[in-house]
């Protein structure tokens, strides 16, 4: 999968499970890129990178500083893989 396609299922993952963008970011010539939404009380982070083959993608979803909710943080993850 391309960077360029992966953006994409991420930002289809977001609107499907009704997640607000609301920032991104990259480095290094864009081999990592960083998504950030919000969505019932949670800070959603989707982050992208691309070494030389492939695509690793990590979800974080903090409702607080100290809580997290893994279970949640698998649903864009799931959505962006087409699981």
């Amino acid at each position: 999968m391309t960077s360029q396609g992966t953006e994409g299922r991420v930002r289809a993952a977001f609107r499907s499970l009704g997640i607000d963008m609301t920032g991104e970011a990259s480095e290094d010539s864009r081999r990592e890129r960083e998504f950030k939404g919000s969505a019932n009380e949670l800070e959603i982070t989707v982050l992208l990178e691309t070494p030389d083959h492939g695509t690793h993608i990590e979800a974080l979803a903090r409702r607080n500083f100290a809580s997290w909710d893994r279970e949640y943080a698998e649903r864009p993850v799931a959505r962006i893989v087409g699981r």
